[in-house]
């Protein structure tokens, strides 16, 4: 009884261990189905294998498992079945699987050989469809392939080169840029062929990617199997893994030598332009459309004393005087406008606050837009002007003077005479009620007879005594007289005077010279201020000056210096600086004024000889 029961339970748990693998192999989307070893015919197909085969199970039942299998898959498949069953051994296998309506799929088959309850072999088969699986691989071989089919045929050198530097693929047309076949640099490192000054960049480059990861582009010299070198441009991108860790290192490679030597053409083109440019007299600018600077040659740059990159954040009118701004906006808007080149005259303020006078000619540039920026040439006529007004003054000077040559002999001679009388009258006693209206009288002819003095030293044909004399004894001996006269006005004369050597004076001229603006400067400069003289040698010159504290010399005056008989004094003449102008001129020198709110210098200007003379210098 008690066997009985465990037949029974045994049944019971057979039949209970059979419906639930029937259930999993109903419910599984693997397709699972049994086939008799010896006659290789179905004996259980799943739901599955009917859904995706596309037969019924009694056409399954019916049919062998080489039935569906590609011809020329079946005998692979027939070897690996007969062998499992053979040899009582289990594996996978792929292949294609006819369907019912006439496609093909792929299987992924694993086959196990087990005995059912009656002892008898069966092959148990579990299958997938691994159709999209065998698509994607077959795209992936494709896109391999086509891919190493472009890298071995493209004209730039691609080259995968492992964390340790060691190049593990070089494409063929390595070869065409450095000479060497791609089997001759595969398993090693190109170090050796970089040349020397770019060994360290290219070597940090290639570190760098392969730490970092990331890309970038570097250009440097190789040397050619041949054994030039070689200008080269790679692009070089890090391939990391799914945890950032850097697998290799790809190159892409392309010759360059023939873009440097452009490069290097248009370079010494440029240099040279740019050469031409900088060693112009004139300055030479260009603009933008917005009227942005956007070059500046060199002697236009040192002229306004401002850097390269202080001119390149300006515009051009802000270098110009703010009252002739407005003037050149139209000018410039004219052009950029019409397109015509024109030129005028403007005043640039430099960067040290001194003004300089500029005739400028303004042209457009263009391109097949249009016109898009402008170009300056400018040239400084500060001098020519100062020497036009210094001709003009002189012209008037020599003007004057042939005046003064003909009728001021004529003059003082008649001035005297009355002079003369005049004292007898004073003397004889008889107009004694009148004594005053004679000094007055004297005292104007006297001044007269100044006036004519001063006048005659314009004369064109004065005839100076240049003899060797040291300036600063000139200015020593009238020192004593200079400060006197200071003193009196209470003010100060201050003396910096360097070592100069000797050269040729008229000492009365220049002693004139020396008081008339000494004079001046104490008359300009206020109760309690100081005038310094200064000498100083500069190059070949030896230059004098006069520097004054007054409050400076207004514009509208400034140009009218030195113009005989003009002057802002009550009393004066306006011979005094005319004088100066003379004497300068009759020695050759140039009078230079510069002021300012806080005072005024004279600069003289004497030129030297080309060979000094050979007495001491003090």
């Amino acid at each position: 009884m008690q066997r009985n029961n465990n037949i029974h339970f045994i049944a019971v748990h057979t039949l209970l261990s059979e419906e639930k693998y029937r259930l999993i192999a109903e419910n599984t989307q693997d397709m699972i189905a049994v086939v008799d070893p010896e006659t290789l015919l179905f004996k259980y197909v799943s739901p599955a294998n009917i859904k995706t085969i596309g037969y019924s199970e009694d056409e399954f039942l019916a049919r062998s498992c080489l039935d569906s299998i590609h011809p020329e898959d079946r005998d692979y498949v027939r070897m690996r079945l007969l062998t499992g069953v053979r040899y009582q051994v289990g594996g996978n296998v792929e292949y294609r699987c006819l369907k019912k309506d006439g496609s093909y799929i792929w299987l992924e088959t694993s086959g196990r050989i087990y005995r059912s309850e009656d002892g008898k072999a069966e092959i148990l088969l579990v299958s997938r469809d691994m159709t999209e699986r065998k698509r994607t691989d077959e795209a992936l071989r494709d896109s391999e392939q086509r891919l190493r089919r472009i890298t071995d045929n493209m004209l730039d050198s691609i080259v995968c080169m492992n964390r340790k530097g060691i190049m593990d693929y070089v494409s063929p047309s390595h070869k065409k840029i450095m000479g060497y076949m791609p089997e001759e640099m595969v398993g090693k490192t190109n170090a050796e062929l970089l040349h020397p000054e770019d060994y360290q960049r290219c070597i940090s480059f290639i570190v760098h990617l392969l730490r970092e990861g990331g890309n970038g582009e570097i250009e440097y010299r190789a040397r050619h199997k041949e054994g030039h070198y070689v200008w080269l441009e790679s692009a070089g991108k890090a391939v990391r893994d799914s945890n950032a860790k850097t697998l290799e290192v790809v190159f892409g490679t392309r010759d360059i030598s023939a873009r440097k030597l452009a490069e290097q053409e248009l370079q010494q083109q440029l240099d040279y332009q740019n050469s031409l440019i900088n060693d112009m007299n004139e300055w030479f600018c260009t603009y933008d459309c917005n009227y942005r600077l956007t070059y500046v040659n060199r002697i236009a740059a040192e002229n306004i004393g401002y850097s390269l990159e202080e001119l390149q954040n300006m515009t051009i009118f802000d270098l110009v005087v703010p009252e002739q701004q407005e003037i050149v906006r139209q000018k410039a808007w004219e052009r950029q406008q019409g397109g015509v080149a024109g030129s005028y005259e403007v005043l640039v303020k430099c960067k040290n606050g001194q003004e300089t006078l500029l005739r400028v000619k303004l042209s457009p540039i263009t391109n097949h837009s249009g016109i898009n920026a402008g170009l300056i040439l400018a040239e400084d006529i500060s001098e020519q002007r100062r020497m036009e007004k210094e001709m003009t003054r002189m012209a008037q000077l020599y003007t004057v003077g042939e005046m003064a040559a003909g009728i001021g002999h004529e003059i003082r001679n008649p001035l005297t005479a009355v002079r003369g009388f005049l004292q007898l009258l004073q003397k004889s006693g008889d107009f004694d009620q009148y004594n005053r209206y004679f000094e007055i009288m004297l005292e104007e002819l006297d001044r007269a007879n100044t006036i004519i003095s001063e006048f005659l030293m314009l004369a064109k044909n004065r005839l100076i005594d240049l003899r060797l004399h040291n300036l600063n004894q000139i200015i020593e001996t009238l020192y004593p007289l200079l400060q006197a006269d200071a003193i009196m006005a209470d003010k100060i004369v201050i003396l910096a005077l360097q070592r100069v050597p000797d050269i040729f004076l008229d000492e009365k001229e220049v002693r004139q010279l020396v008081l008339n603006l000494v004079r001046n400067g104490l008359e300009a400069t206020p109760a309690g201020g100081k005038v310094k003289i200064a000498t100083w040698r500069n190059k070949k010159e030896i230059i004098l000056e006069v520097a004054d504290q007054g409050e400076g010399i207004a514009p509208d005056i400034f140009e009218k210096l030195g113009t005989p008989f003009y002057t802002t004094k009550e009393e004066g003449t306006g011979l005094g600086l005319a004088i100066c102008y003379g004497v300068a001129a009759r020695h050759q020198a140039q009078i230079e004024i510069i002021s300012s709110d806080s005072g005024s210098r004279f600069l003289v200007r004497f030129k030297m000889p080309d060979t000094e003379p050979a007495e001491k210098s003090s």
